[in-house]
């Protein structure tokens, strides 16, 4: 599953940046999302930020207005394409939607095992400290996370017209149960630098909580 750390950061270019220019401000973004998931927005200074990013001062406020202007581009362009490829992923699992929403959870643990847990969760590390940082970036944080939400939402909806699992099931309850377990399971996994906890919720989500009728075991 493609994520934004691995396709063009952007979702289109801004009004009045060249082609040159475009690049600069990706690779800042790049950047940028290392920097804010190994050590926290609050961690990173913009002096650090700059000399991370071979960026002079001003071609900096050239792009952004300041560094949570940054954080928020990051944010939007991180759920845009993450939901995208959440999306995709789905689309190859209209057969069997219930593992498609597992699959999504299963790239992210991937995506840890490879990268490491904290390019994992950057979403998630933001969501602790955005509430800190201003009202703007707490909902730009929320609105990616419930963005998420519904997607998931949307394929247990079909998991459920599958009879995948109990009809009476509320399943934008599950999906935000879901997302919110998720973020905990992230904190908890970057904390204790062992990806079990993630392997814990997806097993426990998915082998007993959600267990397909056609799998469960028998009385």
């Amino acid at each position: 599953m493609k994520t934004a750390d691995q396709v063009t950061i952007r979702a289109g270019r801004p009004k009045g940046i060249s082609t040159a220019g475009l690049a600069t401000r990706d690779h800042i973004l790049v950047v940028a999302r290392r920097l804010f998931a190994e050590k926290t927005y609050s961690g990173v200074g913009l002096s650090e930020l700059l000399r991370e990013a071979d960026c002079p001062k001003g071609s900096f406020y050239h792009y952004f207005a300041s560094k949570e202007a940054l954080a928020l581009e990051l944010v939007r362009a991180t759920g845009e394409a993450d939901g995208a490829a959440m999306t995709r992923l789905l689309s190859g699992y209209q057969a069997d939607p219930l593992q498609g929403v597992r699959r999504i959870f299963e790239a992210v643990r991937d995506r840890a095992e490879v990268r490491g847990i904290a390019q994992a969760c950057l979403i998630a590390r933001l969501a602790v400290e955005a509430p800190q940082i201003s009202e703007e970036l707490a909902a730009a944080v929320k609105g990616v996370l419930d963005s998420w939400a519904r997607t998931i939402a949307k394929a247990l909806d079909q998991a459920q017209a599958r009879q995948q699992f109990p009809a009476d099931l509320d399943t934008k309850a599950m999906a935000d149960f879901m997302m919110v377990s998720w973020e905990g399971v992230l904190a908890k996994a970057s904390l204790l630098g062992d990806l079990s906890p993630l392997q814990l919720f997806i097993d426990t989500m998915f082998d007993t909580l959600l267990v397909p009728r056609t799998m469960a075991p028998s009385a």
